[in-house]
């Protein structure tokens, strides 16, 4: 038999054994003093849990970890915002007028919400106040609001430490941010939620270095940065995609299905969806082989998708296979349509670059 079942503390509770095998040694413990103690235990780790790293980035230097994170951080602000407001009754839906690729018929208006003001303030001046010398593109423009109400970012992330294990800084001037607030408004607007995003894509010069793509309605996240031979969070599944597959807008397809079948063939699946964010993360989740975009398309759209393929060695480029330069100082649309993919991009630009005639 257990010597336990006829010990004298068998039968206390575990704060009384403590009390009567201290007592034993001379020392008198209150349960009200263990409870304080465990009290300043756990908030002395909720305080190095949830308070703020100081930051290395400064005015003339940005570091890679804490740009990324903050990305996280600040997308997922923006994420929290779109899924409160689309709880409303009311989320205060405009238009913009006509898409400028689309002059009428399905998917010609440009409808924007309560969701893009409100996330594009929150990610958008945080990255303002808390990375000043940088540049910031956004789709949407808004008043600014009370800087002081902006939180800085907290800056820990123990799965960007685990995957980046050495920071790199950058030159501030060099850096472009570019912000869409709600990727997929039109399907935001009919409550499709699952196609909608928050995105923030990170530009050295013209080249895009690292992204981040959030899913506030699922909660993940998709990130990668180019560096160190290429790093991110993403799990490859692409091999599970159906063969000679390509995912297209769902709102503004065109005559995309008619040119894919002539560049790929009667056979190739045509996959409509919304959002730019959705479709290129759907290159790495087994959902379609090639993303092609065939007319206007905004580069804050198309920056996340294309820095994460580069991470993991896939390609996006204009149709005709020419490279999308994101400098704050190019022009925010991207002319010429858009092809991606994260295997064959050769195959598959070649086939419908000359089925588009590009």
């Amino acid at each position: 038999m257990s010597d336990a079942k006829y010990s004298p503390l068998g039968k206390l509770s575990a704060l009384q054994q403590v009390q009567v095998r201290l007592g034993n040694t001379g020392i008198r413990v209150s349960p009200l003093g263990i409870g304080v103690a465990l009290l300043l235990v756990f908030s002395l780790g909720y305080y190095t849990v949830s308070s703020p790293v100081a930051m290395k980035s400064n005015e003339q230097e940005v570091s890679i970890k804490e740009l990324i994170k903050a990305s996280i951080e600040f997308a997922e602000r923006g994420g929290n915002i779109l899924v409160d407001i689309r709880k409303q009754a009311d989320i205060g839906e405009q238009s913009k007028g006509a898409h400028d690729d689309v002059a009428e018929g399905p998917g010609s208006n440009d409808p924007v919400t309560q969701g893009d003001f409100q996330s594009h303030m929150a990610m958008t001046f945080a990255f303002k106040k808390y990375f000043p010398t940088i540049h910031v593109v956004s789709e949407e423009k808004t008043e600014k609001p009370d800087m002081s109400t902006i939180a800085g970012p907290h800056l820990r992330n123990r799965e960007v430490d685990r995957i980046i294990t050495e920071d790199k800084m950058y030159k501030a001037d060099d850096i472009t941010i570019w912000i869409d607030p709600l990727d997929a408004t039109q399907e935001y607007t009919e409550s499709l939620t699952q196609y909608v995003t928050t995105m923030v894509c990170i530009v050295q010069g013209d080249e895009p270095i690292a992204a981040v793509i959030h899913k506030p309605f699922e909660n993940s996240f998709a990130w990668a940065w180019t560096g160190n031979g290429g790093v991110g969070n993403l799990e490859n599944k692409s091999n599970d995609a159906p063969s000679n597959s390509v995912i297209v807008s769902r709102s503004h397809a065109g005559n995309v299905k008619d040119i894919a079948q002539k560049g790929l063939g009667n056979d190739v699946t045509v996959i409509p969806a919304g959002g730019a964010g959705y479709k290129a993360w759907a290159l790495f989740d087994g959902t379609a082989q090639a993303y092609v975009h065939t007319t206007l398309i905004k580069k804050w759209d198309i920056c996340p998708g294309d820095a994460i393929l580069r991470a993991y060695g896939g390609k996006m480029t204009r149709l005709n296979g020419d490279e999308i330069k994101y400098g704050y100082q190019t022009d925010p649309k991207n002319e010429g349509g858009m092809i991606a993919a994260l295997n064959d991009y050769e195959k598959f630009q070649a086939a419908l670059k000359d089925a588009f005639g590009a």
